[in-house]
Parts: C-alpha cells; sequence; structure tokens
C-alpha cells in the first residue's frame, strides 16, 4: 500500500501533532507500506523555524527511516493572532502544491487536520491521481479558535471557514478523530464515515522511569508541574492566581515546561515569583522521567473550548499515576476521562479557592506520608496502548481501501 501522509507537523517535532503524525507513518513502514509525508518546516512549539532548517531553501527533500518527506518552508507568524493564523495556513497549503505533485501516485492521502486545507491538497490529489482521502481530526482548530476569542474580529471569516471544513470532511472517504466526543461533533456535521482513532502512549517507557527522579524537579518539594504547549487554549489567569496563592511556600515548587505563544506573558507576569520556574520542551526520551517525578499534574483548559480539541498531553499526565487536577467545562471529554480513569481531580467552577484547597490537601497528604491512589497507568495501558491503537487503525485503513 503507497500512503500519502500530509501533515504540517512531523519529525524532528516530538511533541503533540508532531509526535502522532511521526508514530503512525513509522507503524505504517514497518507494515510494509511504502510511505510518503508532505510537511512543514519544524517550528512548533516555539512558533519559529528551527535553527538548524532557517538556511535551507523552500523547498526540501529528506528521508527519515525509509519515509520520503517533502517539506516547504511555511511562514511562521512571532506573535499568532487570527489574520496571521491564516496566513500560516494558507502559506502551507498553497507551497506544498508543487509537492503534492512530487509525492506522485498514492493509494491513500492521510490529510491530518487542525488544517484543513491539508484536506484541500489531498482532494486536489483525489482528482489527479485517483487515491481516496482519509482525513484524521487532531483539532477542530477553527471552532477552537472562534471559542479561544482570537478571532473576535473575524467572525464572517470564520462562519466560512466552518463551512469550507464541512464540505470538506464531507468529501472524505473516512473520518477519524481522537475522543468520543469529536466523534459526536462529526455526527453533528452529518459525517457518517467516522472512526475513533485516540492519540495513543508507550506505557513501558513510564515503567522505565519510576525510579528516578528528573532534576526539574527536587526531592524535598511539593512539584507541581505543567509540561506542554503554552497557548491561547489555556486558562493562565487560574495558573496565575494558584501560584500567587502560594508563592510564600517553600515546600512548593512550581515547574512550568514548554513553549508557545502565551509562554513571554506568562514568565513575565511570574517574574520575581521564586517557586515558579520555566524550562524549554524536552526531548520526548526524557518526557516520562519528568512527568514521573511531578507529585501534581495540572491543565486549565479554558472553559469555553468544550470538546473541540483533546490535549494529547493527558495521556502521558494520567500514565505517570501522579494525581491530575483538570479545569474544564463540566460537559468536556477531559472531564469524562478524569472521572472514568480515577486519576485525579476535574473542577468546572474555575474558582482559584477550589483548586488551592485540593492542593493543599495533597501536599499535607504526602507530607503525612499518603499517596494519592490513582489509576491513571493502568487506564492508559489498557485504552490507549500505542500497539494496540495503531494496529487497530492499520486495519481499519486497509479495509477502507477495499
Amino acid at each position: 500500500m503507497k500512503v500519502l501522509l500530509i501533515s504540517l507537523n512531523f519529525y524532528p517535532e516530538d511533541t503533540a501533532i508532531g509526535h502522532y503524525s511521526t508514530e503512525t507513518a513509522l507503524y505504517l513502514k514497518s507494515q510494509g507500506c511504502e510511505v510518503t509525508v508532505i510537511a512543514g518546516f519544524p517550528y512548533y512549539p516555539q512558533w519559529k523555524i528551527w535553527e538548524n532548517y532557517q538556511k535551507k531553501g523552500f523547498y526540501n527533500s529528506e528521508n527519515y527511516q525509509g519515509i520520503r518527506i517533502f517539506r516547504f518552508k511555511q511562514y511562521v507568524p512571532k506573535e499568532p493572532n487570527f489574520v496571521r493564523r491564516l496566513i500560516h495556513i494558507s502559506s502551507f497549503t498553497f507551497g506544498n502544491i508543487l509537492n503534492m505533485f512530487r509525492s506522485g501516485r498514492q493509494d491513500v492521502v492521510i490529510a491530518v487536520v487542525p488544517f484543513l486545507t491539508s484536506i484541500f491538497l489531498a482532494k486536489i490529489h483525489n482528482l489527479f491521481y485517483g487515491s481516496k482521502t482519509w482525513t484524521h481530526v487532531q483539532d477542530f482548530e477553527i471552532e477552537a479558535l472562534k471559542n479561544s476569542g482570537m478571532a473576535k474580529r473575524g467572525k464572517w471569516q470564520i462562519n466560512l471557514l466552518d463551512k469550507i471544513e464541512s464540505q470538506l470532511l464531507l468529501k472524505s472517504h473516512r473520518v477519524s478523530t481522537i475522543s468520543p466526543q469529536m466523534i459526536n461533533k462529526l455526527r453533528d456535521k452529518n459525517i457518517a464515515n467516522s472512526y475513533y482513532f485516540p492519540n495513543f502512549i508507550d506505557t513501558k517507557d513510564f515503567q522505565k522511569s519510576v525510579d528516578e527522579i528528573h532534576p526539574y524537579c527536587e526531592m524535598d518539594k511539593y512539584n507541581i508541574l505543567y509540561s506542554g504547549n503554552i497557548g491561547e487554549k489555556q486558562d493562565w489567569d487560574l495558573f496565575v492566581e494558584l501560584v500567587q496563592k502560594l508563592k510564600d511556600d517553600k515546600k512548593v515548587k512550581f515547574v512550568v515546561v514548554g513553549d508557545g505563544s502565551k509562554k513571554k506573558w506568562l514568565s513575565k507576569t511570574l517574574k520575581g515569583v521564586s517557586n515558579a520556574v520555566f524550562y524549554d520542551p524536552i526531548p520526548m526520551d526524557y518526557l516520562p522521567s519528568l512527568l514521573n517525578s511531578a507529585d501534581l499534574h495540572l491543565l486549565f483548559q479554558k472553559k469555553s473550548i468544550i470538546n473541540s480539541v483533546m490535549p494529547s498531553k493527558i495521556l502521558g499526565m494520567l500514565g505517570s499515576n501522579k494525581p491530575v487536577l483538570i479545569c474544564a467545562a463540566e460537559a468536556s471529554g477531559l472531564c469524562e476521562l478524569i472521572n472514568i480513569s480515577n486519576g485525579g481531580y476535574c473542577f468546572s467552577d474555575y474558582r482559584v479557592e477550589t483548586v488551592l484547597s485540593v492542593v493543599e490537601t495533597l501536599i499535607k497528604e504526602k507530607l503525612d506520608g499518603k499517596t494519592f491512589q490513582s489509576n491513571g497507568f493502568m487506564y492508559v495501558d489498557n485504552n490507549f496502548s500505542r500497539i494496540n491503537v495503531l494496529k487497530e487503525f492499520y486495519l481499519e485503513l486497509t479495509e477502507t481501501l477495499n
């Protein structure tokens, strides 16, 4: 089977969509598929073309473990807003039309969304080569932009893009997404050929690093960790409130690991708070050690963002078997996941007093020698195992081509 994967984010990016697209391509290659990838230049999560790619020309070809990669150097805004994101997406799309033809004849094209224009490229390929389109929705980015408040001045553009997205999804031979709630969103758009293809995790990596302590954490502190994209979809005001409440507690250390459009604002806001430290993203190989070393994981998702996204970082947080404290809309898939897994707490009132009460209780329990009994590791091992998820996806993909 010849497979073309269109994904703005790909190796060497090893976080979020880049990680899952790369792992999916590698698995398909391991099953005997001939895999070609159309991607952008690495830029995420820093929102800046990576240094070792900056001097390369606009078009670049690579080979990674037997996978052909065709890249176009897309525009990357330093400070993303609605208009700049549109230019960002458009530059990737129109720049890669040539790469789409360079990829040649394929059996199936997998278009990875949030960038709905990936489907546009796939449909051009279908037209010229007769391939089939499998669209995989990682984020409903248009809805997320609208709900995050980034598109206040572009309502008619958002509505137009939303209609275009629906039409492109309807024209796909198969559409997959990463959570049951997002499957329901597809059904709301009258997408009947949906498939549940969740993000996945290799839990063996967490078992290897159980006894290690990552240097970002301290043995004699209660380490509260956020690791991931520092972007517009999280409620950083609530995070700042919590840090301010505990800034004088010498037993507590807030560890923020990542990058993104809100990092500069966040670090500036918390400047002078001695127990809040910031670090750049770390390689995926070292992430299990970091997550296992934390005493508590935080994720405050904006209340307006209900089920347009499912943060991939949640699987690693649960896999660490440490308590997870989430703030999200009550109807969100995040809250449901935390409740089903018995992996921690999910609150929907967005009151710092509610969060602080739980944090203080967990700190006291640790000082008293107690341990939070999480079922997170077992839950993700049973439901989001890398090998099982990808095996089922491959079987479904081959069936779609028949």
